[in-house]
């Protein structure tokens, strides 16, 4: 048998892993992002099914894209298609490389979190 690590990141889909990616800047300098969050966060905790993001941080949700689509149904008036659009603008605007968020208890790379919010509005945005 092949020992085989685990890579940090989230499932996207069942044959589509979002590895977390490469901390080698200075990660202490991470912008925090709870404020984007907090409006969406119902959306957040609805996504949490793995674990607690208090204890695994984002490897607590999945983001398959029924269980996006379910958790967008359940609060239909947050409008997080918008929100997560002005979220995702906001990281690709600013000049951190990192981003930490407390209440999803993570740091994240610029391009994880880019792809993960691009990931999560294109299913919230696909007729079902």
């Amino acid at each position: 048998m092949g020992n085989k690590q685990h890579v940090p990141g989230v499932g996207l889909d069942k044959d589509c892993w979002l590895p977390l990616g490469d901390f080698t800047g200075d990660i202490h300098a991470a912008e925090p992002i709870d404020q984007w969050i907090e409006p969406t966060l119902p959306f957040w905790a609805t996504l949490e099914t793995e674990c607690v993001a208090e204890c695994c941080g984002i490897e607590a949700l999945r983001f398959w894209p029924g269980d996006v689509i379910r958790a967008q149904a359940s609060h239909l008036e947050l409008a997080v298609a918008s929100q997560l659009r002005d979220f995702r603008q906001h990281v690709l605007i600013s000049s951190s490389s990192y981003f930490k968020s407390l209440r999803l208890n993570q740091t994240f790379p610029r391009e994880f979190l880019v792809r993960l919010l691009d990931h999560l509005v294109y299913y919230l945005d696909s007729p079902h």
